[in-house]
């Protein structure tokens, strides 16, 4: 068969990408290539890589997009709250929106736990998935 197009290359990219996002496994896609444009391994695994990259690409465009959505609610928030007099809402607005853009680090090694020194009912809330924090009670 002969060498596609440009623009068939970014149809059957586009056909792929659909097919991916509906949940067809790798083996599914690869046959799907195969039987529909008689192409070799080779290149059927060049156009899911171009698939992965696509999907790839917009995930990180729809994380940016929520991101700058959720920051601009943060901040309309905090504006409303400081036009009515509410400096506490004010206060935490700006706090959630810092949290957002990640200016609080967080500390993963803050506390030191001898598992010993947990009474059974605090193992037993920890194995149920509540948070250490929680059960001891730190902040």
């Amino acid at each position: 068969m002969a060498k596609a197009t440009d623009l068939e290359t970014i149809e059957r990219v586009e056909v792929l990408r659909r097919l991916y996002l509906e949940g067809n496994d790798m083996s599914y896609m690869l046959q799907y290539i195969a039987d529909k444009w008689q192409v070799n391994e080779r290149m059927a695994r060049y156009y899911m890589s171009r698939v992965k990259a696509a999907v790839l690409k917009e995930l990180k465009a729809t994380n940016a997009q929520a991101l700058a959505e959720h920051l601009a609610f943060r901040r309309m928030l905090r504006l409303k709250a400081l036009d009515s007099k509410n400096p506490k809402l004010a206060l935490e607005a700006a706090v959630d929106e810092a949290k957002l853009r990640g200016l609080y680090k967080t500390s993963l090694a803050v506390l030191e736990v001898n598992m010993k020194d947990l009474t059974d009912e605090q193992l037993e809330r920890i194995s149920k998935g509540e948070s250490l924090t929680d059960v001891l009670g730190t902040q």
